[in-house]
């Protein structure tokens, strides 16, 4: 009996089963395999093999609630094989759990299945076939590599090390690769076609129009039309590669439950590239990108490119969060959906929401860069261990020590080590790359932190004055000088930031920077003058300031109104509409934006109890004094007051536990108390005019 022309499987005995059964499976004919394994199954033979075979099949066919049904009696142990044939099992398991996004546990059971079996190429291919997916090409190379070294003849191991080559942007070794599988096997079309793509990526028109034309006859037609498509977009022939698109997108459609989704979903990026080349308008982008995606809801790619064209309209950003984390959800494996959802976890400050993200990343992609990440997170959430224990993979992994320095010196200095944070900027500047900033202004940060902000701004002077115009040096040297009452250097400080930015007196930048220098000279007149100037946001706020300062309450109170209308998640502004409301005699107009303050405060800090910042401390202290809880305000007062060490002159917000009492013991009447805290705030800060301006009116007024 010819195997090719059997297709009566009830008149085959077992053992003909068998035979049948593994090359119906070797040439892909799964839906023959499951009826051989079923009719043997329900034959009641108890042979392991029928199970084993038809829960691959179920896997090859896309089938994977009937091949875990399978799996998971055989882990059961409700049906009996033999070592091998459960080890088969297991591997089907891995493909599961990998296809779920599992990749941990899919990688512990595939790599004990090659380290059982070394010599077994099943479990390697399926290893390497992981990593390629995964983004970990590295390994898939070696694996692949060795697999050729030992049957260097086998065309399909050159295949895949092209496709890996492909992946890593080294087209014309991936090229040389495909020639090779082709000369291994000149019947090798999908070889071919990887060429041909391979061309194109590469910008090779004529060898991409050749070997499209190569294809001709020997691979399904609408690869070569898709192939033709982005040869058109090479001529910038975009309307027509649009049309193509279109056409292989309805004949693809039409075979409705037999379309090719992987194909589908590679058609429909390039249709809607193709759509904004032709100027496409961007409502009209979005609505037939969200009706794409209710047909193709698993499509990670089009879910990204829905995101990308949200962000870009800067209207709905949660909205292209959503999208990218549907693409997350299409596409476990995806590096770019979860590099924009970790980003906007770290942007919101979601620490553990990140540190989550950062091991599916780090799990199932392999980038070691994001061990990095993910000790920023940790250290964030003072999680001690596991940020040291980041820190070694990333070395363990090949990433250059010099790269975790920068995070090292944070830790220090967030732990109050900055003895070891100064060894480590040292370290820094010694074994920086070429190009690389030194690390001059989070040195004279660290030394401002240990008190001397003498030698943080000799540090920093030296630095510029030996040819570093670097903006943040600039900047910092700015604050550090204004926050000593070096107003002189300040502002000799300020015209060199001007001069390097290329811009006039009449910058609002600029003009913002020299009505806060002003204004910490005392120099409130002319602060106030030319804070009217400016067209800024950050202009109307220090007007409101300058006004307050000087007793128009009125004038204040009409332009903080407006900024909170326009920004009402920004706290600031609750801070000092209250303090006017205060000073002005309107305790009651106080507790109403105290408590708006309280909601504001609650939505941007999700966990009040876990506040740790001086600085956010403070405000929930003021809030809470306002709206009617002053015994629980100078207790959070008292937890920022502990919270740094008072001698931290320009980074810390120490002085603002002092002020913040000071302010509201003015307020209870109790002058004694009221000043004594003011002291405290100023010898900390002398040069604050705020705090200094403030403390004269309201003890005046006692």
């Amino acid at each position: 009996m010819c195997i090719r022309d059997s297709r009566n499987v009830e008149e085959l005995s077992e053992d003909e089963c068998l035979v049948v059964c593994e090359y119906v499976m070797l040439t892909g004919q799964y839906d023959q395999a499951i009826r051989i394994c079923k009719k043997n199954r329900s034959a009641g033979s108890a042979n392991g093999f029928w199970t084993v075979n038809l829960a691959e099949a179920y896997l090859a066919i896309g089938q994977q609630p009937f091949a875990e049904e399978l799996i998971e009696a055989c882990y059961k142990g409700n049906i009996l094989l033999s070592g091998e044939d459960f080890d088969r099992i297991r591997e089907m398991k891995a493909r599961l759990l990998f296809q779920k996004g599992q990749a941990a546990d899919a990688y512990e059971i595939i790599e004990s299945l090659c380290n059982k079996y070394p010599n077994k190429m099943r479990y390697r291919l399926t290893y390497a076939a992981m990593c390629m997916i995964s983004g970990r090409i590295s390994e898939a190379v070696r694996i692949y590599s060795s697999l050729r070294f030992h049957v260097p003849e086998n065309p399909f191991f050159a295949y895949e090390l092209g496709r890996c080559m492909m992946k890593q942007e080294k087209y014309k070794r991936a090229h040389a690769l495909f020639e090779l599988a082709l000369k291994n096997d000149p019947d090798f079309s999908r070889a071919l076609y990887e060429m041909a793509q391979v061309s194109i990526d590469e910008g090779n028109l004529e060898d991409a129009k050749n070997e499209t034309d190569l294809l001709y006859g020997k691979i399904e037609e609408k690869r070569r039309r898709y192939l033709k498509g982005q040869i058109c977009e090479m001529e910038e022939k975009f309307r027509e590669a649009k049309e193509i698109y279109r056409k292989l997108i309805e004949e693809e459609r039409a075979e409705k439950k037999n379309a090719d989704q992987d194909f589908l979903h590679s058609v429909y990026e390039r249709y809607f590239l193709m759509r904004e080349a032709t100027g496409a308008v961007v409502v009209s982008q979005i609505r037939n990108l969200e009706n794409t995606l209710k047909e193709v809801p698993d499509c990670a790619q089009l879910w990204m490119m829905l995101g990308e064209t949200h962000e870009d309209c800067e209207v709905n950003p949660e909205q292209a969060i959503s999208c990218y984390r549907k693409a997350h959800e299409a596409d476990p494996y995806h590096e770019g959906a979860l590099a924009k959802v970790i980003d906007y976890e770290i942007d919101k400050g979601n620490w553990q929401n990140a540190l989550v993200y950062c091991e599916r990343m780090i799990t199932n992609t392999g980038n070691r860069d994001y061990y990095l990440v993910q000790a920023g997170c940790a250290m964030e959430l003072g999680l001690d261990e596991a940020f040291a224990g980041d820190i070694a993979a990333y070395v363990r992994q090949g990433g250059e020590e010099r790269e975790t320095y920068e995070l090292c010196s944070a830790y220090a200095m967030k732990k109050g080590n900055y003895d070891k944070a100064i060894e480590i900027y040292e370290k820094q500047l010694d074994d920086r790359a070429s190009g690389e900033v030194p690390c001059y202004a989070e040195m004279a940060i660290c030394l401002c932190k240990q008190g001397k902000s003498g030698e943080a701004e000799a540090v920093l002077q030296a630095a510029i004055d030996s040819g570093g115009n670097n903006p943040e040096w600039l900047y910092t040297l700015y604050e550090i000088q204004r926050s000593r009452g070096n107003f002189k250097g300040a502002s000799r400080t300020l015209k060199r930031i001007r001069k390097n930015a290329g811009v006039t007196v009449f910058n609002d930048d600029y003009g913002e920077l020299s009505v806060r220098l002003f204004l910490e000279e005392g120099r409130l007149a002319i602060a106030g003058k030319m804070a009217e100037s400016l067209s800024s946001y950050d202009g109307e706020k220090l007007c409101a300031i300058l006004y307050v300062l000087r007793g128009n309450y009125r004038s204040a109170m009409r332009l903080l109104r407006k900024l909170i209308d326009r920004e009402p998640e920004e706290l600031e502004y609750y801070s000092w509409m209250v303090l006017c409301q205060a000073l002005w005699g309107k305790r009651s107009g106080a507790a109403d934006y105290a408590k708006q303050g309280l909601k504001a405060f609650a939505e941007k800090h999700v966990s009040v109890e876990k506040l740790s910042r001086p600085d956010h401390l403070c405000q929930y202290g003021f809030f809470l004094y306002f709206a009617g809880s002053p015994q629980h305000a100078y207790e959070i007062f008292g937890r920022a007051a502990a919270a740094v060490p008072c001698h931290d002159e320009i980074c810390s917000r120490c002085y603002e536990a002092y002020y913040g009492i000071g302010l509201c013991k003015a307020f209870d009447h109790d002058r004694e108390a009221s000043q004594e805290a003011f002291e405290k705030s100023l010898q900390i800060q002398p040069h604050n005019t705020v705090c200094r301006k403030l403390s004269e009116n309201l003890l005046k007024s006692l």
